[in-house]
Formats: structure tokens, C-alpha cells, sequence
């Protein structure tokens, strides 16, 4: 039942198309742009050439956000590599796509075929290119617009189940057999809507099925990864050149909810620095921490979920993002749920809570070379063992 539902969705969206006529629309300024979108790539690249950090090393941001950093950025500086780079992002917000358009609301899709072929020479190896990475064989973005004001977005596709992509004997992205079709789709939908009440300053609501992103790094934010996927997120933010506050929940499954109060300040246009607070519960959704301006380790909380500390865990996460010199940058997150003072571990000895923090310290370079760029990074991740990640 449930496949033919899903089928019949897909039927309609495109007879609607081919019965109703097909005219074109650009994109919505609420639209968002997806952790780990070639735009961010694009667009630190051209940040670090003109010496700027911003709050664009997190996502999901919306085009409305992102085109207001812009103003940091003097197209005429910059190199030829970095002004294809611009170029290329504009090109990308003003893109059209297959719409029906009613005043000021329109319904559009994006269709793309991306047919991939995988190989490895030995079962016992894990593949590289896992189902983070791979494409859908057949993909059909439908998003719903109402001008600048409000976007509406899911994705339609034809791809192999996440279970099936783990197997040895998967070599393409064309689900052959009908127990790799993937029909748990979509695998993000969301509202976004917002106001720009000047140039680089303004409001932003979302809500959907969304990765997230918080600081940008080589082996995934020890803060919040794009890794967790398949979770449901709220968020409310204020922007501005300078100054950000954004409020965050995070839906994990039924009972288990992330509240999290971030502040992002720059202090110069080579420096940021954000500081964020969370706490995770195992229970039903709780207006106490939709305050969004408190400090939820003062409540004490995992006190009141009973004995045991499993239910309840505040969280702290700090960053920095500092452009050292022209084209280079120096990073550095941190995140921390536990930690025990010396007056906790002598005063209380039969509590053997383990201490829980962690780090991240990075640099990354983008120099350009005739019509491109060489990128280099070089990132340092402890938690329990220290590993080095060294990419170019």
C-alpha cells in the first residue's frame, strides 16, 4: 500500500506538470542550501581570498542569509579563480527550474539522472564512497514557493536502500532488485520562511527533515554532524554581519529531544566565535526549554528524570573560525556534555560518571592557481584517541 501511495504521488506531480503547462521560476530566497552543497566549498574559498570569516561555516543556511555575507566580498579584488567562484553562486541563485506558477505561488521540479558504478577488489574493506556520498540514480526535487516570503521543499527518488548500499555485491545506484528499492523517501522536507529587514540583517524560520552542520571541518563537527541524519530540527535565528542567535530543537526519535541556544559573534571581519548550550532529554516535549534566552544547566534538570542519569545531559560546544592570512584559516570546535571537577570526583566517590569532552584544531587553505584552487587541510580531532585527517 504504501508503494503504490508513493508511486501515485510521483504520477501526479508529473501529470500536473504536463497537463497544466510548464513555465519556469527562480529560485526563493527561503530555499535552503543542504550540508555539504558545493556552495559552501565556493564560497569559503572566496571569503578566505578576501580575508573575511562569517557565520556560513554552518548548515543548513537559506539563500536569503547566505546572499547577505556577500557584502564582505569585492568582486573586482578578487582572483580569476574566485571570480568564476562568485559568478558560479549567483548563477546558482537565479537557476530556474520546471515550474507552475499561480500569482505569487509556484510549484517546480528539478529532475536529474546521476548513474554511478562502484567497484572494490576486496569484500573485506568497507566502501569509501558510502551512501553519504552516493547519488540517487533518478532524483526529482519538488519545491513549493511563495516568492521570496516562503519555500516548501521534499525530495523524490529512485535509489538503493541504505541497507543495500552496505553490501559487497552493490555495484551501481540502480536498485536492480525489488528488495534494494529505497521507499522510505523523502530523506528531507521542510518549510522555510523569513524577512530581510535590511541588506545583512534579518529573521529566519525552519522546520523539516534536515542535516545539520555546525562549524565546517574535514572528519564532521564533534559539535553537531551532518552525519546524524533522518532527524526532525526547528530553528528560529537572528542574522546580522556581526551578530547571530539562533535557537534550535532537534527531534532524535519519539521521546528523546536536543535543545540548544547558540550564539555566533564576529569580532572583526577576520575573526568569529560561537558559543552553544544544549540539553538532551529522554522525554515528552517540554515548553521550559523553548525559553530561548536561559541557561539550562542552571535548571538542574537531571534531577527531576529520575535515578537514572541516562535521561537528561546538558551540553556545551564552542568554536572558532579565524582568517590567520589571506587565502588560510585556523579552527578550532569543542564540545563537552561531563566533566568532573576535583571537588566532585573527592566528595561524591561512588559516582563514577566518566568525563565526556572533546576537540577539534584545523587549518585549511584555498590558493589559487590559474582557474582553480589548490585546498589544503590539515585537522587534528581528539576524544578518545587522537587522530590526524590530512587532505589536499
Amino acid at each position: 500500500m504504501k508503494k503504490i501511495m508513493r508511486k501515485s504521488i510521483c504520477v501526479f506531480i508529473c501529470s500536473l506538470f504536463c497537463v497544466t503547462g510548464v513555465f519556469s521560476a527562480t529560485r526563493g530566497k527561503q530555499e535552503l542550501i543542504q550540508a555539504g552543497h558545493w556552495i559552501y566549498d565556493a564560497f569559503t574559498a572566496i571569503s578566505l581570498e578576501s580575508k573575511v570569516r562569517n557565520f556560513a561555516d554552518s548548515a543548513p543556511l537559506s539563500i536569503q542569509e547566505l546572499e547577505s555575507y556577500f557584502h564582505d566580498i569585492d568582486y573586482e579584488k578578487l582572483s580569476p579563480a574566485g571570480k568564476e567562484q562568485w559568478r558560479r553562486i549567483n548563477a546558482y541563485f537565479e537557476e530556474t527550474n520546471w515550474s507552475r506558477d499561480s500569482d505569487l505561488f509556484s510549484i517546480g521540479v528539478e529532475p536529474s539522472i546521476n548513474p554511478e558504478g562502484y567497484y572494490k577488489t576486496n569484500d573485506d574493506t568497507d566502501w569509501v564512497y558510502d551512501r553519504y556520498d552516493r547519488e540517487p540514480l533518478i532524483s526529482v526535487p519538488v519545491t513549493f514557493t511563495a516568492e521570496n516570503w516562503l519555500t516548501m521543499s521534499m525530495d523524490l527518488h529512485l535509489d538503493v536502500n541504505d541497507g543495500q548500499t552496505l553490501h559487497d555485491d552493490t555495484y551501481c545506484n540502480a536498485p536492480i532488485k525489488p528488495s534494494s528499492f529505497d521507499v522510505n523517501f523523502p530523506d528531507y522536507g521542510y518549510i522555510s520562511t523569513g524577512y530581510q529587514f535590511t541588506d545583512t540583517c534579518g529573521v529566519i524560520f525552519q522546520l523539516g527533515i534536515l542535516e545539520q552542520s555546525i562549524g565546517r571541518t574535514s572528519t564532521g563537527s564533534i559539535i553537531v554532524s551532518d552525519y546524524m541524519t533522518h532527524t526532525t530540527m526547528g530553528k528560529i535565528a537572528l542574522y546580522s554581519k556581526d551578530l547571530k542567535y539562533s535557537f534550535i530543537t532537534t527531534q532524535l526519535n519519539a521521546t528523546r529531544y536536543m535543545y540548544m541556544h547558540e550564539f555566533d559573534l564576529r569580532f572583526s571581519k577576520r575573526l568569529t566565535v560561537s558559543v552553544m548550550e544544549a540539553t538532551l532529554t529522554n522525554a515528552a516535549w517540554e515548553m521550559r526549554y523553548l525559553n530561548p534566552f536561559t541557561i539550562y544547566h542552571g535548571m538542574a534538570p537531571w534531577r527531576e528524570y529520575g535515578s537514572s542519569d541516562a535521561n537528561n545531559c546538558e551540553y556545551l560546544g564552542v568554536k572558532f573560525d579565524w582568517a590567520i592570512f589571506q587565502y588560510t584559516r585556523l579552527y578550532g570546535l569543542f564540545a563537552m556534555n561531563q566533566y568532573q571537577v576535583p571537588y566532585e570526583t573527592a566528595s561524591f566517590e561512588d559516582d563514577r560518571t566518566p568525563n565526556s569532552l572533546g576537540g577539534q584544531l584545523g587549518i585549511e587553505s584555498y590558493i589559487p592557481a590559474g582557474e582553480g584552487y589548490v585546498h589544503f587541510n590539515l585537522e587534528g580531532y581528539y576524544a578518545i584517541f587522537p587522530i590526524v585527517v590530512w587532505v589536499i
